[in-house]
């Protein structure tokens, strides 16, 4: 860290002249029944000083040796420093080893003023210029018993101090609103699918097709389908016995609007299988493509930064392929993760999928692959994907039967043009909300840390 030019009357010292570094130790397993207020690192906020997650547990529950801290301690994290962690304790206790209690001398240095310096971004500077090591950098102590600080007059660091945090309670109130905005963004989200599946988004047209002829003419197309799939594989469909869809039992569902009615997935699309990892191949032609994995498949959309490779029978090319408005859905996961589903749009032009994942492959133009992936973000859906699953501790599994069985409302295909348009176009004003909220986030934090550079060249 350069040092800067200090403003009159302020002085460079460095920390080991004006605090002391280090403090009495402490072995908690020598009283095990004994409640220890205990600070580990990742107890504290990077850049706030903020503490999170924090318990009093026993002797018995700690490790090794720890340092004790009083209210008079800065604690400031050696590990990683670049983090910049310190916290100011307002009661007694104990530290990690990584977690350094600093005692200032009061008659010098005000403790609360040592605590911003901290946070500042001088002393990110410093310690990414003086940190060792790779995989887990650290400052070392002579490091840190040079580190400058700048020494104004006591009362001119009273006044500092509680200009700052006069300053950071504006500023984090506005971030705390900031925070609130995104629960209130997935509320909105949901409130605008519940709306749309009620039929109360748009506006109804009387010359729309009600959507049980449009199911009768879905259920014909399917036949056709299967009676040509039969064709092209060198059977005759009339010896063949044609399996119709399940229909769903409505009996439990919820009334929907005038020209609306139930279907299952297995009515609209089939539900193909994806390729097992593992297999054995060695006696095959293979070809290696793209996969998807089911960390490739978010909600709503794909993250294909890390798309990997595997091997596959070269018959079976086709059988795997993903098409165009393919809807997939995850087999697997905890609540937020089971069944979320996006569109295939032919990002790469030759792609698999993972057995993980379920292709749902729509047997009908008449129904909108975006209508399927909304209806499945619904919050009846989740909870039936979540009650239909397979389930271990916190994890859960939805297997291709549940997924075929899955009911939404099928809207005349007009209407469900007109709602997925009117919910894209909602969902793209909530998303430029979000954009607008994470710019106002970061510069709130870095209004946090110009206040901080401007108090110690003593311009607040």
């Amino acid at each position: 860290m350069e040092r800067f030019e200090l403003p009159d009357g302020w002085q460079w010292a460095p920390l080991a002249d004006v605090a002391q570094i280090g403090a009495e130790q402490v072995f908690p397993k020598r009283e095990p029944t004994k409640q220890f207020n205990y600070i580990a690192l990742e107890n504290i906020e990077s850049g706030t000083g903020c503490l999170t997650n924090f318990a009093a547990p026993r002797g018995s529950e700690i490790g090794s040796n720890k340092y004790r801290f009083t209210n008079k301690h800065v604690l400031y994290g050696k590990l990683r420093p670049y983090l910049r962690k310190a916290f100011l304790p307002e009661f007694d206790g104990i530290s990690a080893t990584d977690l350094l209690p600093l005692l200032p001398n009061d008659n010098v240095l005000e403790r609360r003023f040592l605590f911003q310096w901290l946070l500042s971004p001088f002393i990110l500077e410093y310690v990414v210029a003086k940190q060792t090591g790779v995989k887990m950098p650290r400052l070392r102590t002579p490091d840190l018993e040079s580190l400058p600080v700048p020494i104004p007059p006591l009362p001119e660091q009273h006044r500092i101090v509680k200009k700052i945090e006069s300053l950071f309670a504006e500023a984090r109130t506005a971030r705390a609103a900031l925070d609130r905005a995104e629960p209130l963004l997935k509320k909105f989200r949901q409130a605008v699918l519940s709306a749309a599946f009620r039929g109360e988004l748009t506006e109804r047209d009387a010359n729309d097709e009600p959507a049980s002829l449009l199911l009768e003419r879905i259920r014909a197309e399917r036949r056709e389908k299967w009676e040509a799939d039969l064709r092209a594989k060198g059977q005759d469909p009339t010896k063949a016995k044609y399996v119709e869809a399940e229909s769903p039992d409505t009996r439990e569902l919820g009334e929907l609007p005038k020209g609306w009615v139930w279907v299952s997935l297995s009515e609209v699309a089939e539900i193909r299988n994806g390729v097992t990892k593992g297999r054995d191949l060695a006696r095959y032609k293979t070809l290696e493509v793209p996969y998807l994995r089911v960390a490739n498949v978010q909600d709503g959309y794909l993250d294909l930064r890390a798309v990997k490779t595997i091997k596959i029978k070269e018959e079976e090319l086709e059988k795997y392929r993903l098409k165009r408005n393919d809807v997939l859905f995850t087999e697997g996961g905890d609540r937020d993760k089971l069944g979320r589903g996006t569109i295939w749009h032919d990002e790469i032009s030759i792609c698999v999928h993972q057995n993980h994942i379920h292709c749902a492959r729509l047997v009908t133009q008449f129904v909108l692959p975006e209508w399927i992936t909304f209806a499945s973000t619904l919050s009846y859906a989740r909870d039936y994907f979540w009650n239909s699953a397979s389930q271990t501790v916190n994890l859960a599994s939805l297997n291709a039967t549940s997924l075929k069985a899955f009911c939404f409302p099928l809207a005349p295909v007009a209407e469900q043009q007109r709602i997925v348009e009117r919910i894209e176009a909602l969902f793209t004003q909530a998303e430029q909300i979000e954009h607008a909220v994470e710019i106002a986030r970061r510069r709130a934090e870095q209004v946090e840390q110009a206040i901080l550079a401007r108090a110690f060249r003593g311009e607040l």
